[in-house]
């Protein structure tokens, strides 16, 4: 019997879609030749481009005409790549991921993660896996998904701290988030790491760090100022005592505090309405 496949890597490559190009004889060697194909097809025409620039070749041609002939074919063939070779490793998930060199590969282009160990946990915990789903019908493991975690660590992937709460299990806040932050320094972090990971680095995996992740001149005035030394323990996180949201306070002494409403002038007359609807 054969045991059922653990972890989210062997769950994508034993979905129906990776089994079904890991066992056909055809599939899995006809995605392959379109992917070097479309590779080459990429290379090719970036040199084809490089070489009217050193005024090697085409030299006839304009480099703006060359530029725009090839670029449509680079770009078509740059997202046939991109779908073949996804195609590819959802084939062979588990072997490439647990491959040090797929990772390395992550770190070094600057692909980025946001691991969201918490809503597994959760799972775990209230259901001891995924049942009655043919989407869900493989268990994960708490220590495998936090292994991964530490090896995108070592292998300097940037990472995101994330919750991915469903449901109302926003209800359970800030706990979940807590434990996310947890997990990050049981896998080797320190503790003003996993802050700064939480803040500045989220900030730039959302493509914001020019509005929030720091306190900096010319950022949004959102600030949380907690009772304790989260840069020593992380537990102290949820210790709010101060919540300051574009400027304002929203949160003092640990309690929701309402702004005094300040009310705006309602609007004078039209002195070209008569009052009765029309002009």
């Amino acid at each position: 019997m054969t045991a059922a496949p653990t972890g989210i890597w062997d769950k994508i490559e034993y979905s129906s879609l990776g089994t079904t190009i890991a066992e056909s004889t055809w599939m899995f060697p006809t995605i392959e030749s379109i992917h070097v194909i479309a590779l080459v097809t990429v290379l090719g025409t970036v040199f084809i481009v490089d070489l009217r620039m050193l005024g090697w070749t085409s030299n006839k041609f304009a480099l703006t005409k060359v530029a725009r002939d090839t670029l449509v074919w680079t770009w078509g063939a740059f997202i046939l790549a991109a779908i073949s070779g996804t195609l590819l490793w959802v084939s062979k998930a588990s072997d490439y991921m647990h491959n040090p060199w797929f990772i390395a590969k992550m770190a070094a282009k600057g692909v980025a993660s946001d691991p969201t160990l918490v809503p597994y946990e959760i799972i775990f915990d209230q259901s001891g896996g995924y049942w009655g789903s043919t989407s869900r019908r493989f268990t994960f493991s708490k220590e495998a998904n936090l292994e991964m975690l530490r090896r995108l660590r070592r292998a300097g992937v940037k990472l995101g701290i994330g919750t991915d709460l469903v449901t109302d299990w926003y209800r359970y806040m800030p706990a979940p988030y807590l434990l996310e932050m947890q997990r990050f320094k049981e896998a080797g972090f320190t503790a003003p790491e996993v802050l700064a990971i939480a803040t500045r680095q989220n900030a730039e995996l959302l493509d914001m760090s020019d509005k929030i992740g720091t306190l900096t001149v010319g950022k949004l005035a959102d600030v949380l100022i907690v009772n304790g030394r989260p840069d020593v323990t992380l537990d102290d996180i949820t210790k709010v005592d101060v919540v300051i949201r574009n400027g304002t306070v929203v949160v003092e002494n640990g309690r929701v505090s309402i702004p005094r409403h300040v009310p705006v002038p309602m609007p004078k007359a039209n002195p070209t309405s008569d009052g009765l609807g029309s002009r």
